[in-house]
């Protein structure tokens, strides 16, 4: 019997230091996509502490020739969790902005264009976003190189003339 490679996709959640919480949403996510899709799946919980490079280096390791599919979850407001997500998108991963306030922060303050003070979102960061459930993301796991998630629900992305789409 020959063994199928599987492709890999992470997700990238924020955790504080001696918190005893779980990461539920992330791991169940992950579950979702597992058992759904081609794809095997890693929940990462970040610490502020954590070496930025060492996790770089670490998902490189783990997708090895693969393009980087990196989800990023329950990110608390973490400037160094946007800017780990820009940097490996430069870097020519897909990043994938997800959890219960991934449309709020990719899309920012209401009116922020007018206001300085207003959090201006964090579209440039990421290659799109995808508010609701899991599920929603599996059409798009079965051919993430050509399928843009242009129709399906729940994904928010920036169109290359910069105008955000809603679904």
């Amino acid at each position: 019997m020959k063994s199928v490679r599987r492709k890999k996709i992470a997700i990238i959640a924020s955790y504080f230091a001696g918190e005893t919480y779980g990461l539920l949403g992330p791991q169940m996510a992950a579950m979702i996509i597992e058992e759904h899709s081609p794809y095997e799946c890693i929940v990462i919980a970040v610490d502020r502490g954590d070496d930025k490079a060492q996790l770089k280096h670490a998902l490189a390791d783990y997708f090895g020739p693969q393009k980087p599919v990196i989800g990023f979850s329950t990110l608390s407001g973490r400037e160094d969790l946007f800017n780990l997500a820009r940097e490996i998108k430069e870097e020519g991963a897909i990043t994938i902005l997800a959890g219960p306030q991934a449309d709020t922060d990719f899309l920012g303050e209401k009116d922020w264009q007018d206001h300085a003070h207003r959090f201006p979102g964090l579209s440039k960061h990421f290659s799109f976003a995808l508010h609701g459930p899991a599920e929603q993301i599996l059409p798009f796991l079965q051919d993430p190189e050509t399928r843009l998630p242009r129709d399906d629900p729940g994904f928010i992305y920036q169109s290359e003339d910069g105008e955000i789409h809603v679904n």
